[in-house]
């Protein structure tokens, strides 16, 4: 777990474009949302109990509606509800940067993201709290226990 650096211009470290391997209940500026092609530019709108999948090199990313999200060179900006990421991909909050390199889920909220790091690590950049990191390695399935390892102050957790 790494925290508090900026991240490199190529942040995540994956490269090409998106494919669409799952879209369900979703729509871009152009519809809806279609399997198989690179994913457009423009923002995605994910309906309740829709689901999109996005697949690139050895990263898979799998976002659950509702939510909506763009994407960017390295990954994607997540404009509302959550994303899980299993690879390298880079999810960028209003104020906050998390560049995955394992397993992670993020979840948006209004201020800030929660970063649930389930393995590998994260590299986050923003100002404290818009970058809420809770360290899940090793531990079962999260659970309405988990308490923030740290925050992007740069700071690890004891």
């Amino acid at each position: 777990l790494v925290l508090g650096k900026p991240c490199s211009p190529n942040r995540s470290g994956s490269t090409g474009p998106f494919r669409v391997t799952v879209a369900e209940g979703a729509a871009g500026p152009t519809g809806a949302l279609q399997v198989g092609p690179e994913l457009g530019a423009g923002r995605v709108t994910v309906s309740e109990g829709g689901s999109v999948q996005l697949a690139r090199d050895t990263s898979l990313l799998r976002i659950r509606g509702p939510a909506e999200f763009e994407r960017r060179e390295d990954g994607l900006a997540l404009y509302a509800g959550a994303v899980s990421v299993e690879g390298q991909a880079l999810i960028e909050g209003a104020q906050c940067e998390a560049s995955v390199d394992g397993r992670a889920s993020v979840e948006r909220f209004a201020t800030y993201l929660r970063i649930l790091v389930h393995a590998g690590t994260v590299l986050v950049h923003g100002p404290d709290p818009a970058c809420q990191v809770v360290d899940r390695r090793g531990r079962p399935a999260p659970g309405r226990t988990d308490t923030p390892a740290t925050t992007a102050t740069g700071q690890p957790a004891p």
